[in-house]
Formats: structure tokens, sequence, C-alpha cells
């Protein structure tokens, strides 16, 4: 498996895009069996993975313009399983900042994990150890204790392995999006365009296999 620094070096990624996205180390983890923080209906037949880097400005894009779509059409409604995974391949603070969160998730809780998730995506020129504490103490946690164990590895593995899974899904830029660990090609001006299509196509399919309707797609 390749490396962060391996994965830079041999496919020429630094700061190029990919289809308006943007385009590309570990200690024992707090918590080895830290599940991706979800949204939505847990046991649902579709699951939306959603690789983001937190210095991805088109990830800030997406939370801001096509996550309320999703949200108010699948997720509130129970249709899909929603997922955060960690692709974070632009430099140092986007590692230190993806193990900030999942800190955050793992000692406070799913709830404020998105919370901290969406302060991230909105405040990206303010991303700082003392940014990070101060935010994760008016939410209510230990700030300063978070971030040193974040800052030292201990959520490491744990953003490793949702890097190395985007890698062997094919994951060269963010914001990408995986529905039932496919990849959604990025094709409409709004990615949730491309999203919701795919979700109606798999709905459809299930509605087909269950009923035995003879549905041409």
């Amino acid at each position: 498996m390749l490396s962060r620094r391996e994965f830079i070096i041999t496919t020429g990624i630094g700061g190029s895009t990919l289809l308006a996205g943007c385009t590309e180390n570990s200690q024992s983890s707090a918590s080895d069996d830290l599940e991706p923080p979800l949204l939505g209906e847990s046991e649902s037949s579709i699951v939306v993975d959603v690789y983001a880097d937190y210095q991805c400005s088109h990830c800030a894009g997406f939370n801001r313009n096509s996550y309320p779509i999703l949200k108010d059409e699948y997720i509130d409604t129970g249709v899909i399983a929603y997922r955060h995974r960690d692709f974070p391949f632009l430099g140092t603070v986007s590692t230190q900042s993806a193990n900030v969160a999942r800190g955050v998730q793992d000692s406070l809780g799913n709830d404020k994990f998105w919370e901290f998730s969406t302060q991230m995506l909105e405040n990206q020129s303010q991303l700082s150890s003392n940014w990070w504490r101060n935010t994760i103490s008016e939410l209510g946690g230990d700030g300063p204790s978070i971030v040193n164990m974040a800052l030292s590895g201990a959520w490491s593995s744990i953003v490793d392995a949702d890097f190395q899974y985007g890698q062997q899904l094919g994951v060269k830029g963010t914001p990408a999006v995986a529905i039932n660990d496919q990849l959604v090609p990025r094709s409409s001006p709004t990615y949730a365009q491309d999203v919701i299509e795919y979700i109606e196509r798999i709905r459809w399919l299930i509605l087909k296999d269950t009923n035995g309707l003879n549905i041409i797609l």
C-alpha cells in the first residue's frame, strides 16, 4: 500500500484539481474500533461515504451547498447512511485536522464530531493548535488534552485506514463520494446532482429486486 508521500510522488499530485475538486503519518489509536462518523439510517442498504480533506476549499463548498440537499432528501428521511471518511493529502495541517476531528468523535461523540467538522470546514484559514483547543473547549471537551493526543498520533491508525481504503477505491481528489464502495463520477456543476442520480438508480434496483419488477434502467 502506498504511503501518502509515495502516493503524492507517484501520481504527481500537489495542488492540482480533479473536476473542480482538491487533488493529494502514525502511532497507536486511542480507539482502534472507532467507526466512521455517521448520519442517517445506519442499517440502510445505501451507504454514502464522503472522502474529505479539511483544507480543501471544494470540500467546504460541498458541505455548504451539496450536503444540505442530501440531508433534507435522504439523510433526515432515513434513506441513506451518510458517513465521513478522511482523505488528508494536502499537507501536515490536513493530517492533524483529521486526527483532531476523530479525537473529538472519540471523546465527545458523533454529534459533536459533526459540529466540529463543520466548523473546521467553515474556518479553514484558522486551523491551528490554538483554534482547535478553543473550539473543542467551547463544545464542552478538554481541548488541550484532545489536541495533544491527536498531534501525538493517537488516532492516526483510524485516519490512515480511511486514506488507504480511499486509495483502493481510486480516490484521487476531494471531495469524493462513494456509494456502496463505488465512486460516483463527477459530471454535473453540482456534485449533489450526480450523487442523487446514483442514489435513485440504486433505489430502483432495490425496488426491482424486492418486488420482482422488470424495470429497465
